[in-house]
């Protein structure tokens, strides 16, 4: 799993390249930096992605049907930088 951009991407084993979503809550709003914002994945074991995104201080995820919706919203100044994930 990785970013890119505005797009959260799988590559499989045998290399094919998956994108499982892209844009909507993913996209920069108005006045963001184009920079890739998406600064950091994780998955848990029923395949739902968490992925923090610093430009809006959220942490998102996105279900295994492509779902995506904020998890964490933050407005006082907390970015995440990093997530990890355990059972």
């Amino acid at each position: 799993y990785f970013t890119d951009e505005q797009s959260v991407r799988r590559v499989a084993p045998d290399g094919e390249v998956r994108t499982l979503a892209r844009g909507g809550l993913l996209a920069l709003g108005a006045g963001r930096t184009p920079a890739n914002h998406l600064t950091s994945i994780t998955v848990d074991e029923r395949g739902t992605i968490f992925v923090a995104d610093s430009a809006t201080h959220r942490i998102l995820t996105i279900t295994p049907a492509g779902q995506v919706d904020t998890l964490s919203d933050n407005d006082d100044g907390w970015i995440p930088r990093s997530l990890a994930w355990t059972n």
